[in-house]
């Protein structure tokens, strides 16, 4: 079923991953370069993937219809980029 959150879980959480934020950095102040790989690796995902995927749920076609399957292919080529400037990034390091 669907499930709401209250504003008072929704706070909550918001809370403990910002001090589970916090505590990582003051206790690990020098993963500069790893936080910025995840964060790219992050970043691509949200930024292009998930909206495809949401994309095609809410469709009524089929995935494979060109409604559907032209974002599909553009997406996952800035995916494809995005990833691979995160490899560049790395073996250039």
């Amino acid at each position: 079923g669907k499930s709401v959150y209250s504003q008072k879980e929704n706070f909550m959480f918001t809370v403990v991953v910002l001090i589970v934020c916090c505590v990582t950095s003051i206790l690990f102040p020098n993963i500069k370069t790893v936080i910025a790989l995840l964060g790219g690796l992050v970043a691509v995902q949200m930024s292009y993937l998930l909206p495809v995927v949401i994309w095609v749920k809410l469709s009524t076609k089929p995935w494979y219809s060109c409604e559907n399957f032209l974002p599909i292919i553009f997406f996952s080529a800035l995916v494809f980029v995005g990833l691979g400037s995160v490899v560049i990034t790395v073996l250039s390091s």
